[in-house]
């Protein structure tokens, strides 16, 4: 019981070290592989100046396999 109880403890007091990443990295060129809920930063130059492509893949398959993604331009200070 006591082992138990001490594994709860261990595993609580880690979990602040396992939180999000504050930091997003902005890329050139969109990737193809697309994680489900995944939020990717593409500076393309699609968005005009001052903005950034904020893309997201949600949860939802269009085809088997195959996430559906959302992209909006937001202000280039929001994507830090």
């Amino acid at each position: 019981m006591f082992a138990l109880a001490r594994s709860v403890v261990m595993l609580l007091s880690l979990a602040p070290i396992g939180g999000p990443c504050v930091a997003q990295a902005i890329v050139k060129q969109e990737p193809l592989d697309g994680r489900n809920g995944a939020t990717v930063y593409v500076d393309d130059g699609s968005c005009p100046k001052g903005s950034i492509k904020q893309v997201t893949y949600t949860h939802g398959n269009a085809m088997s396999g195959a996430p559906l993604r959302a992209a909006k331009c937001i202000p280039r200070s929001a994507a830090r």
